[in-house]
């Protein structure tokens, strides 16, 4: 059988799987996503002329000439999407309002509490002893990283299946943290909450890094670098003197500061040889990833280890990395352990990348909806056999170099006996104020949190929710 005939076996497989789970033939993006015939996508956010030169976007950026300053002050931030629905609550146990296991777990893949067995890690979070999940963790990072590692499940139900769940908060991120060369990356494929996020492009690979710093298009392969260079300073010199046309003078000077800074910026990056962007030039990174110059510049590790590196550097702004497959219902419960570990691995190997290279990382994992189990008594027994976003989750990871933060709390939001998420508590019913207590907490780790406000606006949490929300400290 030919290599093409195999390759189109395994997409019609995947097609059926599909179809048999929910009635219908994928025709998104996201159901191809879902379902794993797109097992990696990845996204790069970068600025658009025009949006710069819109007043309502002007007074948010007049200070990127800073290279960076922004970054500095705030964490490395990285969300891990699994697209389609993953057990996340099968690994990270979701606790009662006392903080207690509740009497079962047999619709959630846990059986019975009395034969669950737990464990404890990253400073008390509960899990199942079992899960492939942490597995994958273990299995990529140190003693040390795990040390220094704090953790905070959050208990909220989300819609199946949709991208239509308010969990991205990469629109409230980008308002804190500026990159020196990538403005902002675009971290999540799911709806904005509270602030929408700059418009993104793909990210495939090295090259698409380049084109987004230097020139796109023709103009890049046509001309050499010092024409590259020329070209640059004269539409510098251009866009000065055009600024005096900017009708609107509240915001002209900022944008006129604006494009100056960033004329002389992208002339000063054409003539370096390193633009600092490469994961495979740190040869701690080039190793945990397994990657080389040589290879496949869009392969899952490279475009991985490429969106960390630059985070991490404080090149862009923000990362996300979106896997595919996590739409595992399909009566089995070996696809759905798989995948899960292999998710488990990337967050361990995105958080051993930090303290490669000694820097803070937060780490956001979600998924759209979860997953139901068939009734078993006994713990990972029982597959997986239809969605379920009533018993959905999310993750937050901080890494300290330095040790790890300090913890008021490792779950927000809790579960009820009916083993759901319990939607009466501030964050359980509610994607959106999920996502608004996840920054919380990211502003927090950063010793930032009187910033909520001024980022958020006032309505969202008063002081005493802000308070209790906020279990990750700085």
């Amino acid at each position: 059988m030919s290599k093409n005939i195999k390759k189109n076996k395994k997409f019609e497989d995947h097609v059926v799987q599909f179809e048999d789970l929910h009635n219908k033939k994928p025709v998104t993006r996201r159901d191809f996503l879902a379902t794993g015939i797109i097992p990696f996508a990845a996204s790069v956010l970068t600025p658009n002329l025009l949006n710069l030169l819109t007043p309502g976007n002007a007074f948010a950026d007049s200070s990127r000439c800073e290279s960076g300053a922004a970054s500095s002050q705030f964490p490395a931030f990285i969300n891990v999407n699994l697209a389609g629905g993953s057990g996340l609550s099968s690994h990270a146990i979701g606790l009662d309002e006392g903080g207690q296991l509740l009497e079962k777990y047999t619709r959630m893949g846990l059986g019975l509490s009395s034969r669950l067995n737990t464990v404890n890690r990253f400073g008390g979070s509960v899990w199942y002893d079992s899960s492939t999940f942490l597995r994958g963790l273990e299995t990529e990072m140190s003693a040390g990283t795990m040390a220094n590692t704090a953790f905070v499940n959050v208990c909220v139900e989300s819609r199946d299946d949709s991208s239509e769940n308010p969990i991205d908060i990469s629109g409230l991120i980008d308002r804190v943290r500026s990159g020196s060369l990538l403005p902002t990356l675009n971290p999540n494929r799911n709806k904005p909450a509270l602030l929408v996020p700059k418009p993104s492009v793909a990210v495939g690979g090295l090259t698409d890094l380049r084109s987004s710093i230097l020139l796109s298009g023709n103009l890049n392969t046509l001309l050499k670098d010092s024409e590259k260079g020329k070209l640059l300073n004269l539409v510098n010199n251009l866009s000065a003197s055009q600024m005096q046309k900017v009708r609107n003078q509240t915001y002209g000077d900022q944008i006129q500061n604006l494009l100056s800074c960033a004329g002389i910026k992208n002339a000063e990056l054409v003539s370096k040889a390193d633009l600092g962007i490469d994961p495979s030039s740190d040869m701690n990174v080039s190793t945990l990833w397994g990657i080389d110059q040589m290879d496949n510049p869009g392969g899952q590790n490279f475009v991985s280890a490429a969106i960390a590196y630059n985070t991490l550097k404080g090149n862009s702004t923000l990362g996300n990395i979106t896997l595919g497959g996590y739409d595992y219902h399909n009566g089995t419960r070996t696809r759905g352990d798989d995948m899960d570990e292999a998710a488990g691995a990337r967050v361990g190997r995105l958080l051993e990348t930090a303290a490669l290279m000694g820097q803070k990382l937060f780490i956001t994992v979600t998924s759209d909806g979860s997953v139901t189990s068939g009734d078993s008594e006994n713990p990972g027994e029982a597959p997986w056999n239809s969605d379920g976003g009533t018993r959905g989750m999310m993750y937050m990871f901080a890494y300290d170099p330095a040790g790890r933060p300090g913890l008021k709390g490792t779950q927000l939001g809790s579960f009820t006996q009916g083993q759901a998420v319990n939607e009466k508590t501030l964050v359980g019913g509610s994607p959106e104020m999920a996502a608004a207590a996840v920054f919380a907490n990211y502003l927090s780790f950063a010793g930032q949190l009187s910033k909520f406000e001024e980022v958020v606006g006032r309505g969202t949490l008063d002081s005493a929710e802000l308070d209790e929300v906020s279990l990750i400290l700085g």
